[in-house]
């Protein structure tokens, strides 16, 4: 009893001790490795930490981490339009329009022989719409017109391109409206252009620019000879890509060469954003200016088609003079220099039809508490420009657009 009772004691003994060697062991190991890898106590700590902050961090709607948190925005969506493919197939707006045909055909011929049957005074559908909504937040609308162009040779013809309902024309001076592009591959429209030299001659930029929750891409540029009759579809460099394809917020034909077209294109072509050119009537197409950023608007000089305006999303605005092959800045200087930067958004551009050396650009800029918007008025004087702030203005929101 008494040697097994000894050697209850050793085992313990030498358990305890290898345990021991065991754990420091553990522990010189652990330290070496954290050593050897530069591994800080509180690593882990730091790293939640960062990620908090980088949570708690205002979002850059155009740039964002990674890149651009709108060009993400936007592949997210696809994807879910796409599922459960990756992509989404190519003309299948199209193929379900001839299904819808279809569909449509049969209810006619079903609804036909109803209503041969139906009783003397029974009730027949009426179509009632479209018309406009009572939205609690905004009243009675229609939703967004992204873009307008006046036939300059009947001021009673206008077409206007809804955001997500394609172009609709008027020939009474806007007391009625006749859908144009319902059988096309989109609807979302971001810019229409009329070729000054032919006012049958019509550019539809599809896709919304206006960033949206629902703003979508577009399906490349959209073309008439002849009214609003008949379409050719000119998918360019503008559809397709992850985010299914280009939102062009801008279009522009040269005053007195009709060849010559110019496009400013947003999110999110497959070969970027920025001012892009047609030397050929829009068959083929030419990226011109290239600032990471979208752009917004194209103008031409209507006195003066070598001058031309484009502008920038954060860069201001850029200024051609050999009918858009080359661009500089154009943001004046001193005092009176346009906001250009991080620290800014979206730039509107217009143009004043009876003093073309006057433009003015609407800025959205996040300097001020909340968002505000800034309206300059840009005086161009030959060959340089010279800036005067006319309004300041707060915005009501950051979802505001221009």
């Amino acid at each position: 009893m008494v040697e097994v009772h000894q050697m209850t004691r050793i085992l313990r003994v030498f358990t305890s001790c290898f345990a021991c060697i065991f754990f420091v062991a553990l522990n010189f190991a652990s330290l070496t490795y954290a050593q050897e890898n530069e591994v800080q106590p509180n690593t882990a700590q730091a790293s939640i930490k960062n990620d908090n902050d980088r949570a708690r961090a205002p979002k850059d709607f155009e740039k964002g981490e990674g890149g651009s948190f709108m060009r993400q925005r936007n592949e997210w969506e696809y994807k879910q339009r796409a599922y459960p493919h990756k992509r989404i197939p190519p003309g299948a707006r199209l193929n379900a329009l001839k299904q819808l045909d279809t569909k449509l055909a049969k209810e006619a011929e079903t609804q036909s022989r109803a209503g041969q049957n139906r009783p003397n005074g029974s009730p027949a559908w009426t179509l009632i719409g479209p018309e406009p909504e009572n939205n609690v937040w905004w009243g009675p609308n229609s939703g967004r017109v992204a873009a307008v162009a006046v036939d300059p040779t009947n001021t009673n013809i206008v077409y206007a391109g809804a955001a997500q309902g394609g172009v609709w024309k008027t020939t009474d001076g806007g007391t009625t409206w006749t859908p144009l592009t319902d059988q096309q591959p989109s609807l979302a429209t971001g810019a229409l252009a009329l070729d000054p030299q032919n006012h049958l001659t019509l550019y539809v930029g599809t896709g919304e620019e206006n960033n949206s929750g629902d703003s979508y891409y577009g399906a490349g540029i959209l073309k008439t000879t002849d009214g609003g009759n008949t379409w050719t579809q000119i998918p360019g460099p503008f559809a397709g890509g992850g985010g299914g394809g280009a939102r062009i917020g801008g279009l522009a034909v040269h005053p007195t060469n009709s060849q010559v077209v110019l496009a400013a294109v947003g999110c999110c072509p497959p070969n970027g954003w920025g001012v892009y050119r047609s030397p050929d009537a829009g068959n083929t197409w030419t990226q011109v200016l290239n600032l990471n950023s979208q752009a917004y608007n194209v103008i031409f000089d209507p006195t003066n088609g070598n001058n031309a305006y484009a502008s920038i999303d954060n860069n201001g605005v850029y200024r051609s003079s050999d009918a858009g092959k080359t661009w500089v800045a154009a943001n004046g200087s001193g005092s009176s220099t346009l906001p250009t930067g991080g620290s800014t958004g979206r730039v509107a551009l217009a143009m004043d039809p009876n003093a073309t050396l006057t433009l003015m650009p609407a800025l959205l800029t996040t300097t001020q508490v909340d968002w505000s918007a800034y309206l300059r008025r840009l005086m161009a004087a030959t060959p340089g420009l010279n800036l005067q702030m006319l309004l300041t203005t707060a915005a009501a929101s950051a979802g505001m657009t221009m």
